[in-house]
Parts: C-alpha cells; sequence; structure tokens
C-alpha cells in the first residue's frame, strides 16, 4: 500500500511539475522548409524569421529549372519537407509530386492564377509576389499557431518593402509615358510592364523561354529594332548562352544601345528586395543612358 501511495504521490508531482513549466515555444525546433528555387526560400526566411529553417534545390546561377533532374534525396527532402514551396506555372512542375507530399505545401502558380502565355517567373513579378507572401504567411500559421504574430510581422515587413517597389514602379509609369526594350526571354517582363515599359519582341522572348527556335521573321524584326535604334535597351539572360543571342548582343553595343543582364536566380547575399531594386536600377540607369 505504501509502495502504491508514494507511486501516485510522485505520478502528481510529476504532472503537477509539468503543468507548471510548460515548454516554452520558442524553444520549439524551427519549421523545416524547403523550395525549389532560392528566391522563394529567401521570402520565406523573411516571414518565419527564426522560426523556419530554409532549404532551397536551386540555388547554383545557370540551372535550368524548366530541364532540371532532382536527385532522390532531393526529392525527399521536399516530400519530408515541413512546408514545401514551388514556383509552378510550368517553370518547375517536376516538382510537383514530391511537394504534394510535404505536411504543408504552396504553388505560387496555381494561386496567382497563372495561364499559358504569361511569363513563368512569377517571382519577378511583384504582383505575384504580394499574392505569394499572403500564401505564405497563412500556411505558416496553419503550422505553428504560437508564433502568428512573428508571421504577421514579417509578412507585414516585407509588405512594406514591396510597397515601396510599387511606388517606384508607378513613378517610372508616370514619368515617361512609353519606353520600347527588346529582351532575349521573358524573365523581368512583368516587372518592367508594371513601369509602363513595352516589350518589342514578346514572340521572340516567350519562343526562347519555351525553348523553342523563334520565327525567321520575329529573329529579322528583332534585328531591324535594333540596328535602327527602335529599342531603348536589351535585356539579357546571363544564364543562357547561344551564338544568336551573342549575335544580337554584338548588334545593341554597335548601335549604342545599352545592355543588361537579369537572372533567374537569386544573387548569393541578395533579398529579393534588393534583387529587385537592382533590377530596376540598371534598368532605368541603361534607359536614361540612351536618352543622351
Amino acid at each position: 500500500m505504501t509502495i502504491f501511495l508514494r507511486f501516485g504521490m510522485l505520478c502528481a508531482a510529476l504532472a503537477f511539475g509539468a503543468m507548471a513549466h510548460p515548454v516554452d515555444a520558442a524553444e520549439s525546433a524551427p519549421l523545416h522548409v524547403v523550395c525549389v528555387e532560392s528566391v522563394w526560400c529567401n521570402v520565406v526566411a523573411q516571414i518565419g524569421k527564426q522560426h523556419v529553417d530554409v532549404q532551397s534545390i536551386i540555388s547554383t546561377p545557370g540551372i535550368d529549372p524548366h530541364e532540371f533532374a532532382p536527385t532522390p534525396a532531393m526529392a525527399k527532402r521536399l516530400a519530408e519537407a515541413d512546408f514545401a514551396v514551388m514556383n509552378g506555372a510550368v517553370y518547375d512542375d517536376w516538382a510537383m509530386p514530391f511537394v504534394l507530399h510535404a505536411k504543408g505545401h504552396l504553388n505560387i502558380g496555381e494561386k496567382v492564377g497563372w495561364k499559358s502565355g504569361d511569363d513563368s517567373h512569377v517571382f519577378l513579378n511583384p504582383q505575384d509576389v504580394r499574392i505569394a507572401v499572403q500564401n505564405i504567411e497563412h500556411i505558416l500559421v496553419q503550422l505553428e499557431p504560437a508564433f502568428e504574430q512573428d508571421f504577421n510581422a514579417g509578412a507585414a515587413a516585407f509588405l512594406a518593402d514591396l510597397n515601396s517597389i510599387d511606388d517606384r514602379l508607378a513613378a517610372l509609369r508616370a514619368e515617361r509615358a512609353y519606353t520600347p526594350y527588346a529582351a532575349t526571354e521573358t524573365q523581368g517582363s512583368a516587372l518592367f510592364a508594371q513601369a509602363g515599359w513595352t516589350l518589342l519582341n514578346a514572340r521572340y522572348a516567350r519562343a526562347i523561354a519555351q525553348h523553342m527556335a523563334p520565327s525567321p521573321r520575329d529573329e529579322a524584326a528583332l534585328e531591324t529594332a535594333i540596328a535602327s535604334r527602335k529599342i531603348t535597351l536589351l535585356v539579357l539572360n546571363p544564364a543562357v548562352r547561344a551564338p544568336q543571342l551573342a549575335h544580337l548582343e554584338d548588334l545593341a553595343r554597335k548601335a549604342s544601345i545599352p545592355v543588361i543582364q537579369v537572372g533567374e536566380t537569386l544573387p548569393v547575399g541578395q533579398s529579393w528586395q534588393g534583387w529587385v531594386s537592382n533590377i530596376l536600377d540598371q534598368a532605368e540607369g541603361a534607359r536614361n543612358a540612351a536618352q543622351h
């Protein structure tokens, strides 16, 4: 009887101790977040802060997500993540079967209403990124409700920066009604469109982005636009190298048309906001130089 009494008292004491000293939510392990592209991990990290541990599958410049072949270990990381994020929009659709197995998952292309013909690089479209931030915040709160206030604050800070970028784009639209430019691919086209700039060779750029050969007519039209200086600047993708693209760059430089590079991978050490601001700095500087 004494033994049972002492055992009961011990259990009661342990139970009381557990109630008196609950596990601090701040001590819980961070959510393991795996993103296909490093740029989305940067966005998640800014919202989740210390409550997330992010890991990207693709972070090396020059790798084409369209044709990327994941290793079994990469597929496993996506499937076993607390939260898996993919760009979608046929950009990284190979990841979908693995992303859907994660505890929380987000296909950003689906959430922004991407449709065929739209630019697949939704991470360079501020309007799409705004929607992505809201969805990321929502899923993080679902996964870790105890940190809702922190996630809300992280998302609010990001959206404040995004508002500043929107203001800059509005100022660029108001400054000059028509700024024609050409690009060898579509990355950045949505960003420039929100600045009020017009992509003159949209069919050509879409063909290259879809790994198709542009029509001879579109090739000739682009070369004529460059030679006759009908464009303000030429945008190149540094990850794509081909003799025809090198020829276009040479034509532009001979015509004294500024050339800038807009890649598909977040530069090391930069935030999404810094990357986009740098792209706009380059483009605005090139446009201003072309006017003199």
